[in-house]
């Protein structure tokens, strides 16, 4: 997933391991200095997807590791890593028939 770090409020759709029921954790944290941080965010289905809204001021050309739990099971709902960038997005392939942004 790509991050304009210029924006504090961000949206990310994902296809979830399960949608959840209850109150979910955002759990944030920065590859380099792996600081985590945890919020609370907004979520909501639509068209299949889990759209997830969360407010976060990310460092420029960083990356993340992002883990979504749901707080009543601890179970984590997804898992995945996240890239900061201002550059215009374009799909490209990062490994060869693995991975499309």
């Amino acid at each position: 997933m790509i991050v304009t770090p210029g924006n504090t409020s961000h949206s990310l759709k994902i296809v979830p391991r399960y949608y959840p029921q209850n109150t979910i954790t955002l759990t944030i944290t920065d590859s380099a200095s792996n600081t985590s941080v945890d919020i609370t965010p907004v979520y909501s289905e639509s068209n299949g997807k889990l759209v997830v809204q969360f407010d976060y001021n990310f460092t420029e050309n960083s990356n993340y590791r992002v883990s979504l739990t749901d707080t009543l099971d601890n179970e984590i709902v997804y898992r995945g890593k996240l890239i900061t960038t201002t550059q215009e997005t374009q799909e490209f392939k990062l490994t060869t028939d693995k991975f499309y942004y």
